[in-house]
């Protein structure tokens, strides 16, 4: 099953076909966390015109591309959307065929949480990159595979100055406070709550928060 939709970025529409079904699980379709985080990249103030030019992006478990696309459209150098298997071709045809994004720009590329060869390939042929962009991984059903997830960020994290944006629905506060407990618990990355007044107010909700992982600056 199958459904478009549309969602507003920079006044133009976004052009996401959904996929439902047992094979594309959740990815397949358009959550609240995506609109967030895209909305957030419309903050000139944050972002000023032309931010994006020249930058390498990665998303992580980029679903329906929604994000990667957003991030294309603003001109970045290379943005490697990434999921299983099942999902690539979804975000292919969201970002070639609906939006237009040419294919020097954006790439579909698959990275299982954890998986270092995969990791290193990507790295090797797109890193290192200048944002790592991630929404709606912090749930209940994704816990046994934070830690997972988290060496991915470490890993993805190469540069210093290499800065991940996470954008989550906070379904369960304790889910949230596991995630970033062991994001602290590397000694290597450091976490950052990012004020939701850096998005537009019609776009907030209280359920959905912004937050940003660093690596913890080197003592001199």
């Amino acid at each position: 099953e199958t459904m478009e939709r549309e969602v507003e970025f920079f006044g133009a529409a976004l052009k996401i076909r959904q996929e439902f079904g047992e094979e594309i699980g959740n990815g397949g379709q358009v959550w609240d966390s995506a609109i967030f985080l895209l909305k957030y990249l419309e903050n000139m103030d944050e972002f000023p015109m032309g931010h994006w030019k020249g930058k390498k992006v990665l998303e992580l478990s980029a679903g329906t591309g929604l994000v990667s696309i957003g991030v294309g459209h603003l001109g970045a150098a290379r943005v490697v959307a990434t999921d299983l298997p099942p999902l690539l071709p979804l975000i292919e045809n969201n970002a070639y065929t609906l939006n237009n994004i040419p294919k020097s720009r954006l790439v579909a590329q698959e990275l299982r949480w954890g998986n270092q060869q995969q990791i290193d390939q990507i790295q090797k042929e797109h890193g290192p990159f200048d944002y790592i962009l991630i929404s709606d991984v912090i749930a209940k059903i994704y816990e046994p595979y934070y830690d997972a997830l988290i060496a991915t960020i470490d890993s993805l994290c190469a540069a210093d100055s290499t800065k991940v944006i996470l954008s989550a629905e906070i379904r369960n506060s304790e889910d949230t406070i596991v995630f970033f407990r062991k994001v602290k618990e590397t000694g290597r990355l450091t976490f950052s709550i990012i004020p939701e007044d850096k998005v537009e107010e019609m776009y907030r909700a209280p359920e959905l928060g912004l937050f940003e992982i660093r690596r913890v600056a080197a003592s001199s």
